[in-house]
Order: C-alpha cells, then sequence, then structure tokens
C-alpha cells in the first residue's frame, strides 16, 4: 500500500472505532471485529513507518555521498587516464578563462573539485606548471590536441551533412 492509501485506511478504522466505542456514551468491550479494526490500523501504521525508514535510510545515503563529495548519480564515475599534466593544464587553462565562479576560483579549488571528479590525486600543481612552462615542444599539449581534434570531428560532421 502507498502511504496515502495507508493514511485513508487509518482514518477510516478510527472513525469507525469512534463511532462503535460512544455507543449511548459507554464504552464498549473491544470484540473480534474491533480486535480486527485495530490490527488493520496498527499494520498501517507499521507500513508506514517501514516506508518513512526507508525514506530516512536513502536520505542519509545521499547525505553521506554529497558529504564526501560524491554526487549520487555519479556511482559509475569517469576516471583520468591520460597523463596528470595533460589535467593541470586544462584547470589552468579554465582557471585562465573564468570558467569557475565568475573568474573567482583559484587553481587549487578546481584542482580539488577534478581530484574529486576523476578520482585522482594530482599533488602540487604548482609544480607541474612549472613543468608544463619548461615543454619544448609546446606548452599547450592538450588543449592543442583538443582543439584539432575537435575541429577535425566538427569538418567530418559538415561534410555529413
Amino acid at each position: 500500500m502507498t502511504e496515502t492509501m495507508n493514511h485513508e485506511v487509518i482514518d477510516r478504522e478510527e472513525s469507525s472505532l469512534a463511532k462503535t466505542s460512544d455507543i449511548k456514551g459507554q464504552s464498549v468491550q473491544l470484540d473480534c471485529e474491533l480486535k480486527s479494526r485495530l490490527k488493520v490500523i496498527a499494520n498501517a501504521h507499521l507500513e508506514i513507518i517501514a516506508h518513512s525508514s526507508k525514506s530516512l535510510l536513502s536520505l542519509n545515503e545521499c547525505i553521506a555521498e554529497l558529504k564526501e563529495g560524491v554526487h549520487p548519480q555519479m556511482s559509475h564515475s569517469l576516471t583520468w587516464t591520460t597523463k596528470k599534466a595533460y589535467l593541470i593544464e586544462l584547470i589552468y587553462a579554465l582557471q585562465e578563462v573564468g570558467a569557475f565562479n565568475n573568474g573567482i576560483a583559484g587553481v587549487k579549488q578546481i584542482a580539488c573539485l577534478f581530484e574529486n571528479l576523476f578520482h585522482v590525486s594530482l599533488g602540487n600543481c604548482y609544480r607541474h606548471c612549472v613543468e608544463i612552462r619548461k615543454r619544448k615542444n609546446g606548452k599547450n599539449i592538450i588543449i592543442d590536441m583538443m582543439k584539432a581534434r575537435l575541429e577535425q570531428r566538427l569538418d567530418d560532421l559538415d561534410g555529413k551533412i
């Protein structure tokens, strides 16, 4: 039974009990029918409690996941599988264009978000930035790759139209 139906059963049975017990202002001894009605009410109350307990348990699980930084719908989350330096490069680029919190989010804050999101430990982002700056074959490896591949994909889609 749904919670609404349980409440309706309880209300109906309690109303019926009130009418039964008020005959001529005297209390009437509980008979089999009355005991049966009380059992119906008790069972309906138990179902409501059980449903509420399940809802509360589910809510507590969601709260625990949120406290851990895991979104409830991300149980099958993504994992960063390429070089950490590429993710740090991307973090710096996103911070530089003001992609988070209207441009006021810092590199460390964004890095923490990505660490939780992709289940990766980035370590000292500032040290990695120094390494990125020292690259001889281009400083924006992942960004250049992403740009080239996205442009190619869009060109391929344009050719199919």
